[in-house]
């Protein structure tokens, strides 16, 4: 029998499925989830996913399972009376009836037209919050029951960034409601983009101001940002096939980070340098092949790769240098036409599917009429800008030399590693779009063309920074980290921006400190893990100079020095037992003092940058002594103690410690305590213990504090 063009045709038969473990090698498809009650008992709820897994929707209905297909979807579920169900569609607008033998039936509103792996549906005992966006979007936040207190701030949050992206896209949401889902098990780290019911594991939703730091906030946040963009960016418009799921996840986790900062301004300073911090130095790590063998198993991988289904397409690479390449075409735009690009790209492709190049025409169409232009002088095109940054593996390195007797710069590229440690297959030069800092005077864009660009008018190989450039001041390249690329400075450049660090007072951004030590510290890094001779003096000289202001106290900025590989913990591991020690000890207290000083232990708790540097740099504050630390964290936990002394229920509802400030002052009290300090604690943790089976950060936090211990005895245990 062949199938006619037009015609209509309905099967019935019975299709039998089975419900998967929520954590094993059969993930997806249906699977059940489990929570657990105050009183112990267990409680069981079934739930959808079928985007990863060895089980699609395959294993539960028949049909095409391809992004490029995409259909109108109306669900019947069959469920317990006791239960809720929910979908993409809201149950609200239709009639639950009963099924008998205690179940209920009901059809939801049919879907939007949409990739069959989106279709999702929970039942089971959920409680929800709701609010109304300021579109008229029901946004509601689901938990089970007894999670009511920990869905307030997600929800609040949930509902500011999804009126900040309705205004980013300039498209309306095209359904009623957006619920977001946390259940206790969930096959994937993180969350599902579900269109309609974002589901979540709890920890990546759910937040417990009782216990879980500002960071744990901004995880969770960040998390719900990149699953909230997917309902435009994935879910409205979708990639045709997996090898084009940088339009998708490099563009989420683009807005993991700025959505964020959108949605609250006030945060901006510390989340745009935190994108620099975190994503795009993890994507530098795993497009680095040998240098971090057990990140990127020694293989090098394009962010636009082919594949053979979604399982092979959800890498670091995808999110991590994907959305630092999609920062680099916003720099290299501009905010303006850059959003008016993204506008054209929905406007253009809804309830329809697209592909890298359709996404990169969007935004060329967005910049047509500007007076933007390649190194060529012509309109930019950005598919020809972006072809090699999606297609080629590794990133550039710009090495930049200064002639004291012309006072002029030269750059020029080459990729990072050796070409003996890269594949051979691929020609490493880029069209690198950055720019140039001169202190104090003007900012400038410039283009480095890759080396073997022919402009179109001249039939001229085109070099700009081959050249030697002049320029009146001091001059830093890839200012604001706007290029997916590393600098190295020959030592006279670099000891000239030294000498504006010295005396910062704030002119040089976060950014450019961080790319600065980063890079630094890379070719440090490199050089060992390759064999060759390293220079620890350069790197010590910049993480001094840039520290020891107190205009670096930004979170973003200590945590590049504290990264993974960590700075910190490779000077402690040269000189712990060498005699140089004292000194190291006290280059330590010379960068960490002014930072320190500078932020305190209370006050501006509402400001993120200042919570999270407490987070990360007041342990190691009392772990060495730094200016008066190790009193106040005393202080502090006499403070706990006094205030939790008769208390008989969970210890955390008497604990006055911001959780952003517990780490450090369980270590320090551990630290300049008695044995009672150490017993002290060790209560706590039991408390803590029987109270932590969703939410475990005061539990870590105390077990962190108990292995500061210095007594024979305790270490022992």
């Amino acid at each position: 029998m062949f199938f006619q063009a037009g015609a209509t045709y309905e099967f019935r038969f019975n299709y039998t499925g089975i419900i998967n473990q929520p954590y094993s090698d059969e993930t997806g498809g249906i699977y059940y989830t489990i929570f657990v009650d105050n009183n112990g008992q267990d409680h069981y709820m079934a739930a959808s996913h079928f985007e990863t897994g060895n089980y699609s929707a395959k294993s539960v209905f028949p049909c095409f399972d391809d992004p490029h297909f995409k259909a109108n979807f109306t669900l019947t579920l069959i469920y317990p009376q006791s239960y809720v169900a929910i979908s993409n569609t809201a149950e609200f607008d239709v009639t639950v009836s009963s099924y008998g033998n205690g179940y209920n039936i009901i059809t939801f509103p049919t879907t939007p037209k949409m990739s069959t792996y989106l279709l999702a549906f929970c039942t089971g005992e959920l409680t929800q919050l709701n609010t109304t966006a300021s579109d008229g979007t029901l946004i509601r936040a689901w938990a089970w029951q007894g999670m009511e207190e920990t869905l307030k701030i997600p929800l609040q949050q949930s509902k500011d960034a999804f009126e900040w992206l309705s205004n980013f896209t300039g498209f309306k949401f095209p359904m009623n409601k957006l619920d977001h889902l946390a259940l206790p098990q969930f096959p994937v780290d993180g969350g599902m983009e579900n269109w309609g019911i974002i589901i979540y594991r709890y920890d990546w939703f759910l937040y417990n101001n009782k216990t879980d730091t500002t960071y744990d906030m901004i995880l969770g946040f960040g998390t719900r940002c990149h699953e909230m963009s997917h309902q435009w960016y994935g879910d409205l418009v979708t990639n045709d096939w997996w090898n084009d799921i940088m339009i998708h996840e490099s563009i989420a986790r683009y807005f993991e980070v700025y959505c964020m900062g959108g949605t609250y301004p006030t945060q901006m300073g510390y989340m745009d340098p935190y994108f620099t911090q975190r994503y795009m130095s993890e994507g530098f790590l795993y497009d680095s092949g040998p240098i971090y063998p057990d990140e990127t198993g020694n293989t090098f991988t394009p962010v636009v790769v082919s594949a053979d289904s979604f399982n092979d397409v959800f890498t670091p690479i995808t999110y991590d240098k994907g959305s630092s390449l999609i920062r680099m075409i916003r720099t290299t735009l501009g905010e303006e036409i850059f959003q008016k690009g993204m506008q054209n790209y929905l406007q253009k492709y809804a309830f329809e599917t697209a592909d890298h190049i359709k996404y990169f025409d969007a935004l060329t169409e967005a910049a047509a009429g500007s007076n933007l232009t390649d190194q060529c002088g012509t309109p930019i095109d950005v598919n020809q800008f972006m072809d090699r940054w999606v297609n080629v593996p590794h990133f550039p390195a710009l090495h930049i030399s200064f002639n004291d007797s012309s006072q002029s710069y030269t750059a020029q590229q080459m990729p990072y590693l050796p070409y003996a440690f890269l594949p051979t297959e691929y020609h490493y030069s880029w069209e690198i779009s950055l720019w140039v800092k001169e202190y104090n005077g003007s900012r400038r864009f410039l283009w480095v063309p890759q080396d073997d660009l022919m402009c179109p008018e001249t039939q001229q190989f085109h070099q700009i920074l081959a050249q030697p450039q002049t320029f009146d001041n001091i001059t830093i390249f890839n200012e604001d980290s706007s290029a997916f690329a590393r600098n190295k400075y020959d030592d006279i450049s670099l000891k000239r921006i030294l000498n504006i660090l010295w005396n910062d007072s704030g002119s040089v951004s976060a950014h450019s400190k961080i790319r600065l030590f980063s890079d630094e510290w890379a070719w440090v890094y490199e050089n060992m893990s390759l064999g060759y001779e390293i220079r620890v003096d350069r790197l010590l000289n910049v993480t001094h100079a840039i520290l020891s202001s107190n205009t670096s106290a930004n979170a973003a900025i200590f945590n590049a020095v504290d990264g993974d590989p960590s700075f910190w913990k490779f000077l402690m591991r040269l000189f712990m037992d060498r005699n140089e020690y004292d000194l190291y000890m006290k280059y330590i207290n010379m960068l960490l003092t002014p930072i320190y000083k500078a932020i305190g232990w209370i006050g501006n708790e509402t400001d993120w940058n200042t919570s999270v540097l407490r987070s990360t740099l007041f342990p190691y504050a009392v772990l060495f002594n730094i200016d008066n630390s190790t009193s106040q964290a005393v202080n502090l936990f006499n403070q706990l103690v006094s205030n939790c002394t008769g208390w008989t229920s969970n210890y955390v509802d008497c604990n006055p410690l911001s959780p952003d400030t517990r780490k450090a002052v369980y270590c320090g009290a551990i630290l300049n305590g008695t044995g009672s300090v150490y017993a002290q604690m060790k209560t706590y943790v039991q408390d803590a213990w029987k109270n932590s089976r969703y939410f475990s950060r005061e539990e870590e936090s105390l077990e962190y504090g108990l292995t500061c211990t210095q007594d024979p005895d305790n270490i022992k245990e």
